[in-house]
């Protein structure tokens, strides 16, 4: 996909992912991954002077974190797409909003590069590759550095030293 392209759609995203986070809200998706993305148009198709927007689907495995608790609450549950599951939760720390930003760097890597940042034929590969190796992107494929920045920063296997949501929409340009 062109990158210019990935970028409209991520930015949305990252909107909503936002909102979802804001401290009055605090809703994690916890499952954030390319299928759960769709688009709206108006009247069915794009209209001049305005762009079809992306939107997050499929709350099945979202989670309402009480106020004051972001850095703490854990979810007892496991949940999401395995190749967009964060490094963390293979040790049983389930924090949903960081596991939010790890997908959404999944996500975007996917999308931009044309495979997932840590390939796997088995479940317990890509968990191997989550857990101990660094992504895998193309470099074959000209994106520009904010987008290779902002992907980094995203897949930073720590969860403390990840930015939030709100960290990478104003640290980096790219969104």
């Amino acid at each position: 996909m062109h990158e210019k392209i990935a970028q409209l759609i991520f930015a949305d995203v990252a909107q909503g992912l936002a909102y979802m986070h804001h401290p009055k809200i605090l809703v994690a998706n916890r499952d954030i991954k390319p299928e759960n993305i769709v688009f709206t148009t108006e009247n069915g198709g794009t209209s001049v002077g305005k762009r079809d927007r992306a939107l997050i689907v499929d709350f099945t495995t979202a989670e309402q974190i009480p106020e004051g608790k972001e850095a703490t609450f854990k979810v007892i549950k496991d949940g999401g797409t395995p190749a967009f599951e964060a490094p963390e939760t293979l040790a049983g720390d389930h924090r949903p909003l960081p596991l939010d930003v790890w997908s959404l760097g999944v996500s975007i890597a996917s999308v931009v590069f044309g495979k997932l940042p840590f390939p796997g034929a088995t479940q317990q590969e890509i968990e191997d590759g989550v857990a101990n190796k660094e992504p895998q992107l193309n470099s074959d494929v000209v994106v520009s550095d904010d987008c290779r920045q902002l992907i980094a920063a995203c897949l930073i296997k720590d969860p403390t030293k990840r930015p939030t949501i709100h960290e990478a929409i104003e640290n980096f340009k790219w969104l």
